[in-house]
C-alpha cells in the first residue's frame, strides 16, 4: 500500500508538475490561456512540423479516454449505490449479459447534456461544465481530509501501519485550502456558478440520504 502511494505521488509529480514547469519555461504564463490549448501553443512554438496537430490528436484521444473512464466509474457507482440500498433499486438491475444497463443509461444522460450545452452555447459550455463539476471534486477532496482526521482520531496510533509526517496539520491545511478555494469561486466571474449549483445539489443529495435512512429505519 505504501509502495503504491509513493508510486502514485511520483507519477503525479512527473506527469503534472513537470509538464507544467516545462510549459511555463517555454511560454509565459500570461499567454497560456490565449488562443487555444496551452500545450498545443507550446508545441507550435517549438517549430517542429506537425507538432501542434499531433498534440491536438493526443488531447482528443485523452478527452475520449477520460469520458469513457468517467462513464464507467459513474455507472459502477450508481450500480453499487443501488445494490447497497442508497439509490433506486432499478439501477442495480443487470441485463442478460450481466451489464448494469439502467445505471449506464442514467450516467449517459450527463454526456447527452454536455453535448447539448456545447451545441447551444459553444462559447460558455466548457466554463459552465467546469464550474459545476468543480464543486463536486473540491468538496470530495475536502471531505477526504476531514474523514482522514476522524479516522485517525478513532483508531489508535499504534495500530496504524503508515505513520504520516505532519499529522494532523497537513490534513487540517488541506481541508482549509479546499474550503478557501470553494469560497473564492464566489468572487471569480467564470466560476460563480460553482456554489450556485453545487450547494443546492449538495442539499438535495443530503436530504435524499436522510429520507432514505429514515425509511429504512
Amino acid at each position: 500500500m505504501i509502495r503504491a502511494f509513493r508510486a502514485t505521488l511520483f507519477r503525479l509529480v512527473v506527469f503534472y508538475l513537470a509538464s507544467l514547469a516545462l510549459m511555463l519555461a517555454i511560454m509565459p504564463w500570461t499567454q497560456a490561456a490565449a488562443g487555444g490549448s496551452p500545450f498545443v501553443r507550446v508545441m507550435a512554438a517549438t517549430g517542429v512540423p506537425g507538432a501542434a496537430g499531433i498534440m491536438n490528436f493526443v488531447i482528443l484521444i485523452a478527452a475520449l479516454s477520460a469520458m469513457n473512464s468517467q462513464l464507467y466509474a459513474a455507472t459502477r457507482m450508481m450500480f453499487s449505490l443501488a445494490r447497497a440500498g442508497e439509490a433506486p433499486s432499478v439501477l442495480g438491475r443487470l441485463n442478460r449479459l450481466g451489464a448494469p444497463v439502467w445505471a449506464l443509461m442514467l450516467s449517459s444522460v450527463g454526456v447527452a447534456v454536455a453535448g447539448a450545452l456545447n451545441a447551444l452555447w459553444p462559447q460558455q459550455a466548457f466554463t459552465l461544465m467546469i464550474s459545476v463539476s468543480m464543486f463536486g471534486a473540491m468538496f470530495t477532496w475536502m471531505m477526504i481530509f476531514v474523514t482522514h482526521l476522524a479516522f485517525r482520531r478513532r483508531v489508535a496510533a499504534d495500530t496504524l501501519a503508515f505513520r504520516m509526517w505532519g499529522h494532523p496539520w497537513g490534513s487540517l491545511a488541506g481541508a482549509g485550502l479546499m474550503a478557501a478555494i470553494l469560497a473564492t469561486t464566489a468572487f471569480t466571474e467564470p466560476f460563480r456558478l460553482t456554489l450556485a449549483y453545487g450547494l443546492p445539489a449538495l442539499a438535495l443529495a443530503t436530504g435524499a440520504y436522510i429520507l432514505g435512512v429514515r425509511k429504512r429505519g
